[in-house]
């Protein structure tokens, strides 16, 4: 037997995927997401959107806890929990606020986005936070519009928050 696998034969991390597919919680969620997002929403309200998106996920992201299992190859789950009466209130509350949504209005949810990743490779995080930031300067100095210095501003937001 290959020493990361078990005596039933499968790998730990499988293992765990199986365990989390038949015997989780069906309530289990991420209140503490939830929790930071609410906190973002609020602290970004009357921003523009651009503006709204960097501040907000920075907020967020900095703030919001890393769990990590064992078995993990790559960091990025997220804390679960079965939420009790109040986290259920809560959670609906904020859910019927944003709409029937789980995230606010200035948080788009087009899925999994794909960067241009020759670029981000090229340059990484902190090149392109470089880049926007300098774009930002030089369109300022251009006379670009209020719109366009928004959007430069919250791309460099954003770069910092995913770093």
């Amino acid at each position: 037997m290959a020493t990361n696998e078990t005596a039933s034969g499968l790998h730990p991390r499988l293992r765990e995927a199986l365990w989390a597919i038949r015997e989780k919680d069906i309530l289990s969620t991420t209140l503490e997401r939830l929790r930071l997002t609410r906190e973002a929403d609020a602290l970004v309200q009357g921003l523009p959107q651009p503006l709204q998106l960097g501040e907000g996920l920075y907020h967020l992201l900095d703030r919001i806890s890393v769990s990590v299992s064992p078995n993990d190859v790559l960091v990025g789950r997220i804390a679960e929990e079965v939420p009790d009466a109040t986290g259920e209130a809560f959670f609906q509350e904020t859910v019927k606020g944003w709409k029937g949504r789980g995230i606010p209005l200035w948080m788009p949810d087009s899925g999994h986005e794909c960067f241009a990743w020759e670029r981000v490779l090229k340059l990484g995080l902190p090149g392109l936070e470089d880049f926007a930031s300098r774009e930002r300067t030089r369109r300022a100095e251009a006379g670009e519009s209020q719109a366009t210095l928004d959007w430069l501003s919250g791309a460099v937001r954003l770069y910092q928050a995913l770093r």
